[in-house]
């Protein structure tokens, strides 16, 4: 039997299979790296110095300082311009920073004809066309406004992380028939997610993803309980 063959579940329903990205696909963050090609190494130290001091001042989370560098780094900026070195960093930036393992979980996951999602908390602008690199538009990311071609710098709702990642990932469940649901994720801030999932696998910068050929839910897929070591 195909290592692809689904073992339960209505014969017209579909694997979900979602993947966080930074740390996941990725071996590190994506954003500061996207922002610093944004505004340009010479303009990047002065910049994150100031996004700092607004963080400090209106609340030293990490949150907030993800908010105090967007709107430092895309306020006024037009939308053409930024799409465009969105594009050019995830055609030349990100493929040297992605996981072989992931990468090959992610395929396996394509040739089997499971759903594909990209869910991150990384802006929608450079996760959109990574998604497209990799075959799937099916996007849950950070949203951020546009208004007459240019950037406001704020966000378009909530930032997709945390709860608000499994909110959107939950709306998707319930949207379509499904066999089952895989959620890959490096990230502590994922609980939530990985709660949802029927498979939840937890991934480790020092451990590898096996290579999938057993069957689904069995001990290569490396299932773990919710927060679980694999």
């Amino acid at each position: 039997m195909s290592a692809c063959a689904r073992t339960s579940g209505p014969q017209d329903a579909v694997r979900l299979a979602v993947f966080d990205v930074d740390g996941t696909l990725t071996t590190a963050s994506t954003l500061i790296p996207f922002l610093r090609q944004l505004v340009g190494p010479t303009h990047w130290p002065g910049i994150f110095a100031q996004a700092l001091a607004d963080t400090v001042s209106q609340g030293p989370t990490r949150a907030q300082l993800k908010i105090c560098l967007l709107h430092r780094c895309l306020t006024g900026r037009d939308e053409t311009e930024v799409k465009a070195i969105a594009d050019a960093y995830v055609r030349d930036v990100v493929p040297g920073q992605c996981r072989d393992d992931a990468l090959a979980r992610w395929a396996w996951h394509q040739a089997c004809g499971d759903r594909m999602v990209l869910a991150s908390a990384s802006p929608e602008l450079y996760v959109r066309p990574l998604g497209r690199i990799l075959g799937t538009s099916e996007i849950l990311a950070t949203r951020l406004v546009v208004d007459a071609g240019k950037y406001t710098g704020a966000l378009l709702g909530p930032n997709c992380r945390g709860p608000e990642k499994a909110r959107r990932i939950r709306q998707l469940i319930a949207g379509t028939r499904h066999e089952s649901v895989w959620f890959y994720t490096d990230s502590g801030s994922d609980r939530p997610s990985l709660e949802l999932a029927d498979v939840a696998i937890r991934v480790r910068p020092w451990q590898r993803i096996p290579t999938m050929t057993a069957l689904p839910g069995e001990p290569a897929a490396t299932p773990t309980t919710p927060g679980g070591t694999p």
